[in-house]
């Protein structure tokens, strides 16, 4: 069982890193070793959810970037926001909340945030969000 631990905090790590194929390969390996384990099978969705997750972040990122090649920085700034709010779940445990860690820790500390958007390093844009103890506003 002590391979199977060590396989989990791996996984952990590498998730918390947000290093998905790795913390995937990890979890993969614990179940191999016991495939009953339900915690480990949670983390493995997560690892597996994260990467789509940033894919499609990315997807926006980039279509706002065509968005601010037109002029468009309205569209470009609401897709750079659109963005950043299907990435943050990547870092959510498996109930998809926006402000929570997977491991008992805030994503990101309580507070406001000014977001700056930026193309090319010309600023288009800027939001506030609010990190509460388990959203984001």
């Amino acid at each position: 069982v002590p391979k199977i631990g060590a396989f989990k905090k791996a996984g952990e790590q590498q998730l918390s890193q947000q290093r998905f194929a790795e913390a995937i390969q990890s979890f993969e390996g614990a179940l191999r070793l016991d495939s009953a384990n339900t915690e480990i099978r949670s983390l493995l969705e997560i690892a597996r959810n994260s990467v789509g997750q940033f894919k499609r972040a990315q997807e926006l990122a980039e279509a706002a970037a065509a968005k601010a090649d037109q002029k468009d920085f309205e569209a470009a700034h609401e897709l750079v926001v659109q963005a950043g709010v299907a990435a943050a779940p990547a870092q959510a445990g498996a109930g998809g909340g926006r402000g929570r860690g997977g491991f008992g820790a805030p994503a990101l500390p309580a507070g406001s945030y000014l977001v700056k958007v930026t193309v090319d390093g010309k600023v288009i844009g800027t939001k506030t969000i609010v990190v509460e103890a388990d959203s984001i506003q």
